[in-house]
């Protein structure tokens, strides 16, 4: 059981720890690498930032070392604490795979296949760093760190050279398995854990991998999920596939980057930096089919900015979406009445809007059926008249009734110019008008123009 335990912890330190070193140290495999400018014969400076590259520097330079002054001045040296750099050290095995240098004098004359080649989860990286060939290889286990005094997670490259093996690594501190992902209650707090998860699994993984899952239904968590934007601020990962290769900087209304109220919140996405950003915009819910207040955590991350949120079902109009804004207080008006039509049904929501009380001033919601023919208005000398006749067109001759009339889920602004029922004058109205269950549901403010 202890085994099976032990063998669990290595398998979930490995999803999380091993990241894929390889491909980027390919370009450490040839011989004279400078290391803060201690080897000479190359322009390259590997510093202790690229973890990875130094560690291959550091064996680099001991095979140079050994060729220069052969092999008990090499041994010496890696048996004195002047080898030693923080928790980088050199260890040389030899052609019995015992340990013949090491910045650990205890595991002096240990060999490989025994005690020391096995971690505390069971795994025998011994066998691992004894299959080293000249080409190189990374090897990762669970080995204790003697700058920390703590079991680590290592990873160390080895080279086998003149029948010995050469070997440097670095540490890496896993994270606490323990903790548990905050509750869905906490709804800010669940949403930035989605997204430093989606750091960690592009970390671990790499992009290709990530970005597969993003866009597989395993990211959708209810009204939860990962969006990915890539450097050139294109939509990436995104569980709706429609919305992947889209520019995130839209410049109008229906566009990425524009929610439905003319808020330009992708100008506000291409400038989040590694420090993280709430962004609050409207935004389709896909759990839900409505358009609601979207919170937005995003981060960017080795050039990709990755970001999650959750959504706001605006309850009235206690949102704050005041007449003091009032392109936001009409689409909270459409909202309402959509949210009211699902609640209630089609019957209860025209009989409501046909009444005074739903009226709020200048600002009402205007209902059309599926053969464009009016059946809630706040004036009722208008009801059964037909989009696509006189209603349809504004005193000037614009036939407005045909942009209303193309409305879809997503939503559409129209401006005309109609009788405000506050005033009795003919003003500019900017109707927001979206489709639902084949129904036209409105509602505009208007506009005194000079």
């Amino acid at each position: 059981m202890m085994h099976n335990r032990l063998l669990l912890s290595r398998l979930a330190a490995v999803l999380i720890a091993a990241a894929v070193f390889v491909s980027g140290c390919d370009q450490y495999m040839t011989s004279n690498l400078q290391m803060d400018g201690a080897v000479t014969g190359q322009s390259r400076q590997v510093t202790k930032a690229d973890r990875a590259g130094f560690t291959v520097a550091m064996v680099e330079k001991a095979l140079q070392r050994y060729d220069a002054e052969g092999r008990e001045a090499a041994v010496d040296y890696y048996n004195s604490p002047e080898s030693v750099d923080g928790e980088w050290y050199v260890f040389i095995v030899d052609e019995n795979d015992e340990i013949i240098a090491h910045a650990n004098p205890d595991l002096l004359g240990e060999s490989l296949h025994g005690p020391v080649g096995v971690d505390i989860t069971g795994y025998r990286q011994g066998e691992a760093i004894v299959g080293a060939t000249e080409e190189g290889q990374w090897v990762d286990y669970i080995f204790l760190n003697l700058a920390t005094g703590n079991q680590e997670f290592k990873h160390t490259w080895v080279v086998r050279h003149d029948g010995l093996i050469f070997g440097s690594g670095w540490y890496q501190i896993l994270p606490d398995f323990s903790r548990s992902a905050p509750s869905k209650a906490d709804r800010p707090g669940y949403t930035v854990h989605l997204v430093e998860q989606a750091i960690q699994r592009y970390k671990t993984e790499g992009r290709e991998a990530t970005l597969e899952y993003i866009n597989s239904p395993a990211n959708l968590d209810g009204e939860w999920y990962v969006f990915l934007i890539d450097e050139n601020d294109f939509v990436i990962g995104h569980p709706r596939e429609e919305l992947r290769g889209q520019h995130s900087i839209g410049d109008e209304i229906g566009e990425l980057g524009v929610d439905i109220t003319g808020y330009r919140y992708g100008e506000l996405l291409h400038n989040v930096d590694e420090e993280g950003l709430w962004i609050d915009y409207f935004f389709l819910n896909i759990a839900t089919g409505n358009h609601e207040y979207k919170h937005s955590w995003v981060v960017r991350h080795d050039g990709l900015i990755f970001g999650s949120g959750w959504y706001q079902v605006l309850p009235g109009l206690e949102l704050g979406a005041t007449k003091a804004h009032p392109v936001a207080y009409t689409v909270a008006m459409v909202e309402q009445a959509l949210q009211r039509y699902e609640a209630q049904g089609r019957e209860a929501t025209v009989e409501y809007y046909n009444t005074p009380e739903s009226a709020d001033g200048e600002y009402y919601v205007f209902i059309f059926d599926e053969d464009d023919t009016l059946i809630a208005h706040a004036n009722p000398d208008l009801l059964g008249m037909d989009l696509k006749g006189d209603l349809g067109v504004d005193v000037t001759g614009y036939r407005f009734g045909d942009l209303m009339l193309s409305a879809t889920e997503e939503g559409v602004w129209v401006d005309y110019l109609f009788q405000n029922l506050a005033t009795g004058n003919q003003e500019f109205k900017h109707s927001w008008v979206v489709r639902r269950d084949g129904l036209l549901f409105g509602s505009g403010w208007y506009q005194v123009l000079p």
